[in-house]
């Protein structure tokens, strides 16, 4: 975007603005703590849910505990689906 950044992987970063700024588009990935409790809240209720822009290999111990549950997790066309097993009514 025209910034000079310097730092990555280190506990200071620096950025110096430019004098001509570009564009840019960025998907940010959902936090995999926050999409893991929706996941499995859908997996709990028995409910589907899509995940926008969330990742399966960073939630590959969450997607491995919800499917040893009957949750179904795979990858979408715009991020993950979540089914969870649906309950008879006793």
């Amino acid at each position: 975007m025209g910034a000079r950044i310097e730092g990555a992987g280190t506990h200071r970063i620096l950025i110096e603005g430019g004098s001509s700024w570009r564009a840019a588009m960025h998907d940010i990935t959902p936090d995999r703590i926050e999409a893991g409790t929706y996941a499995a809240a859908a997996a709990i209720t028995g409910g589907q849910f899509e995940q926008t822009h969330a990742r399966l290999e960073h939630m590959a111990s969450v997607v491995q505990l919800l499917e040893a549950t009957g949750a179904k997790i795979w990858p979408g066309d715009r991020g993950l689906i979540v089914s969870g097993r649906s309950r008879r009514p006793t």
